[in-house]
């Protein structure tokens, strides 16, 4: 079995040098959970607004699946899960979820934000976090 190489000629020189293919926006897409924004002090409750941006890094966007999830001291819970459409006219996006803080949520809420799409050649900036600290 041969490997794909690439040869160069230097002054009399030859080097193989083993063959990479380069990765093009044609390729796939790259869309990423960039900014995961809760309120920082709040009080059980409070009904606040999660906000999460998600960009368009490379590629022409779609559609996919966006799920939010809320971690307190008694675990975790999904609080969102649904459609979202990016296109590459529009780099950015925002999605905002209700939450209702609860006693339970003392001393603090982590919000976790998760994409996913076909074709995403780069999953691993498909997820973002922020915390919220839950005063008595």
């Amino acid at each position: 079995m041969f490997k794909k190489r690439s040869w160069i000629l230097l002054t009399g020189l030859l080097l193989a040098l083993p063959h990479v293919e380069a990765v093009h926006a044609a390729d796939g897409i790259d869309l990423a959970v960039m900014k995961v924004r809760s309120v920082h002090r709040v009080h059980p409750g409070d009904a606040k607004k999660v906000h999460i941006q998600i960009k368009n890094l490379i590629g022409l966007g779609g559609s996919g699946t966006i799920t939010v999830t809320a971690t307190n001291d008694s675990g975790t819970a999904a609080i969102f899960s649904g459609p979202f459409t990016l296109t590459s006219d529009s780099k950015t996006t925002e999605i905002q979820v209700d939450y209702a803080f609860r006693i339970t949520d003392i001393p603090q809420v982590s919000f976790k934000a998760c994409i996913s799409i076909d074709g995403d050649i780069n999953p691993s900036n498909n997820c973002n976090s922020d915390v919220s600290l839950v005063a008595p």
